[in-house]
């Protein structure tokens, strides 16, 4: 990713919001009313859903997606590929590997890992003991 705020072909849905130091890799896209926090980086071609939310210091790897609702905390990682339901949350500092899937309105909590391809199911919930 360029040093630039905006890659090649980047779009940003309407009333999308971008934090201080947010970075947007080619071909990424913002739906409407995402939230990108501060310092926050979305991969290329990586796409976060309308009304979700990507914290600050989290990043969103390279063809990661998060869906419509979404929440990935502060200085959370979605790996390249990987995949976060609708209103699905990932807890702060917690990583979803490459390629793995969090369901539909699952939860994955603070400080959590899931290992690449790794998948949870929607309307589950894995906390960190």
């Amino acid at each position: 990713m360029s040093q630039d705020i905006f890659g090649d072909y980047a779009t940003l849905g309407n009333g999308a919001t971008l934090g201080n130091g947010a970075k947007l890799g080619n071909g990424a896209k913002l739906g409407n009313g995402a939230k990108l926090g501060d310092y926050a980086k979305l991969g290329n071609c990586a796409t976060l859903g309308n009304c979700a939310t990507l914290g600050n210091g989290a990043k969103l790897g390279n063809w990661a997606k998060l869906g419509n609702c979404a929440t990935l905390g502060n200085g959370a990682t979605l790996g390249n590929g990987a995949k976060l339901g609708n209103w699905a949350k990932l807890g702060n500092c917690a990583t979803l590997g490459n390629g793995a899937t969090l369901g539909d309105y699952a939860t994955l909590g603070n400080g959590a890992t899931l290992g690449d391809w790794a998948k949870i199911g929607r309307a589950s919930s894995r906390e960190r003991v």
